[in-house]
């Protein structure tokens, strides 16, 4: 799932009126708001992944693999990302 132009947008707003609430006029917001868009590199950031549902997946290696079956195993269980521990 790939973030569409006004998805990000959206966010990028929400993400400004946390950050600043009410203080900026919305000229200056949504200067704010374009520039971040811009700034946005995924090649160049190591903090952006695919974004393929259940990606997260192949990022873990097995003792990180193992300490998260240990710590959230179960609630992934419960809430019905997983059906089991073999993942």
């Amino acid at each position: 799932m790939t973030c569409n132009t006004d998805s990000q947008n959206k966010i990028v707003n929400e993400i400004v009126g946390f950050l600043y609430g009410s203080s900026l006029d919305t000229d200056t917001k949504s200067l704010l708001v374009e520039q971040m868009i811009k700034n946005v590199n995924p090649s160049k950031s190591i903090t952006f992944r695919k974004g393929l549902i259940g990606d997260w997946k192949n990022e873990f290696d097995l003792e990180v693999t193992n300490a998260f079956k240990e710590v959230a195993g179960s609630l992934l269980i419960e809430l019905g990302y997983e059906k089991d521990l073999e993942w």
